[in-house]
């Protein structure tokens, strides 16, 4: 081997044998049936006038260890601050790993959150309750 073909290359080999290395010593939080995250598909950040339901549902993701959707995950449902209820207090995700809601006001205005949790993991929504118009 001369040596130019060993300085192209040596560099490259040490990089990958660097991140080979690096990659044994990342984790991620798992669970024990293989979710592996939690996200926020659409739904988030939207204005719900009262006496009304939200315009779009509350839909999450859940993705397995190899971050392909995962179907029959148990989502949990609860308002975490502010008043107002959702549509159920529990649903399972779909064959596309989504599950959702829809968020019914309380009596008054103002910034309500409901958090979706599964396994461990969890995501908020933030809602703006406003006056009907």
């Amino acid at each position: 081997m001369n040596s130019n073909h060993f300085r192209r290359f040596a560099p490259r080999a040490f990089a990958m044998a660097a991140l080979l290395f690096f990659a044994g010593c990342l984790s991620v939080d798992q669970s024990a049936d293989g979710l592996a995250a939690l996200s926020i598909v659409s739904g988030n950040n939207q204005n719900v006038p009262l006496g009304s339901t939200n315009a779009a549902p509350l839909v999450v993701r859940a993705l397995d260890n190899s971050a392909a959707p995962l179907p029959g995950a148990t989502i949990t449902w609860a308002v975490s601050q502010g008043s107002g209820t959702v549509s159920a207090a529990t649903t399972l995700t779909d064959e596309a790993g989504q599950a959702s809601v829809t968020f019914n006001p309380g009596s008054t205005t103002g910034t309500t959150t409901v958090k979706a949790t599964a396994e461990g993991l969890s995501v908020t929504f933030t809602l703006q309750v406003v006056a009907a118009t």
